[in-house]
C-alpha cells in the first residue's frame, strides 16, 4: 500500500493547478460566514467560489452579499427555484465551474487553514489523481498518512468526508439527486472503473455544528446497502453478505448509542 507522510511535503512551492469551491447553502444563515472564512484566510487560496442556494426561507442570501464584501476571490451565487438538495446543487456548480478540481464544502463545515496547499502538493506528489480526501473522523491524534483507495476498501467503508474532497472536473459522473450517500455512491463510481484515488488520515475539515442529516439513522444506512450492492456488483457478488453484515452491525451499534 502507497503512503505519503504530510511532514515530508514540501509546502514552499506554488502549483498550477486551479481550484473552484462548491458549496451548496439551505437555511444557511447562521453558519455561511464561518464557512466562507475558513476559505478567505487559506493560506493559499483556491481560484473561485460557487455558492448554490437551494431556495432558502432564511436569511442565507443576506449573509453571502455580506460575506462577498470581504473576499478576496471570487464568489458566484446560483439560487434554485425550490429545494432540490445537496447532490443537485453539487452537480449544478460543478457544470459552472471554471477550474482544473473542484472542491467540496458544506455550508456548516470549516477549512483548516493548510487544507488547499496541502492538497495541491499532494495532487502534484500523486501524479493528479481523480479523487483525493480525508478522513470523516474526527480524533485527538491522526498519523498524518495518505493511502490509495481501492474499491474493495469501500465495501467496508466510506474514507472521505465529503467537505476534503478534491475531484477533477473531467469527471463524467455526477451526484444522484438523493439526500443519503449520493456522495459514497459518486465516489464508488468514480473509483470503480479504475480511477487513481487516495485519502489522508489528517484533519482538513470540521463540523461548525453537529450535522443534521447524518441523524437519521434509518436512511443513511439505506444509503450505504445501495453503494455496497453496487460495489459488489463490479467486484464480486459473494462479497455483498459479509459487508451487509458489517454494515448493519456498525448501523445497529450508532442507533444503540457505541
Amino acid at each position: 500500500m502507497q503512503t505519503i507522510v504530510l511532514k515530508n511535503l514540501n509546502l514552499n512551492n506554488t502549483s498550477p493547478i486551479t481550484i473552484t469551491v462548491i458549496i451548496p447553502c439551505y437555511n444557511s444563515k447562521s453558519t455561511i460566514a464561518k464557512c466562507l472564512e475558513s476559505i478567505f484566510y487559506q493560506t493559499e487560496l483556491p481560484d473561485e467560489i460557487i455558492l448554490i442556494d437551494d431556495n432558502s426561507n432564511d436569511k442565507t442570501l443576506s449573509q453571502i452579499e455580506l460575506s462577498k464584501e470581504k473576499s478576496p476571490i471570487t464568489i458566484k451565487t446560483l439560487k434554485n427555484d425550490e429545494n432540490k438538495g445537496p447532490g443537485y446543487c453539487r452537480n449544478k456548480g460543478w457544470e459552472a465551474a471554471e477550474s482544473t478540481y473542484i472542491a467540496f464544502l458544506d455550508s456548516d463545515d470549516v477549512w483548516v487553514k493548510d487544507k488547499i496547499k496541502i492538497q495541491k502538493k499532494l495532487l502534484t506528489k500523486l501524479n493528479y489523481p481523480e479523487i483525493l480526501g480525508a478522513t470523516c473522523n474526527l480524533k485527538k491524534k491522526y498519523t498524518n498518512k495518505i493511502y490509495k483507495v481501492s474499491i474493495s476498501k469501500l465495501l467496508w467503508k466510506n474514507p472521505f468526508c465529503t467537505s476534503t474532497v478534491l475531484l477533477k472536473k473531467a469527471i463524467n459522473h455526477r451526484f444522484e439527486n438523493n439526500y443519503y450517500s449520493e456522495d459514497f455512491m459518486l465516489w464508488a463510481k468514480i473509483i470503480s472503473e479504475n480511477n487513481s484515488s487516495y485519502f489522508g488520515d489528517v484533519l482538513l475539515a470540521k463540523p461548525i455544528d453537529k450535522r443534521g442529516l447524518s441523524r437519521n439513522n434509518t436512511q443513511m444506512y439505506k444509503g450505504e446497502i445501495e453503494v455496497i450492492k453496487f460495489i459488489s456488483s463490479k467486484k464480486n457478488r459473494i462479497l455483498f453478505l459479509p459487508s451487509y453484515l458489517w454494515v448493519t452491525l456498525k448501523f445497529i451499534k450508532r442507533a444503540l448509542g457505541f
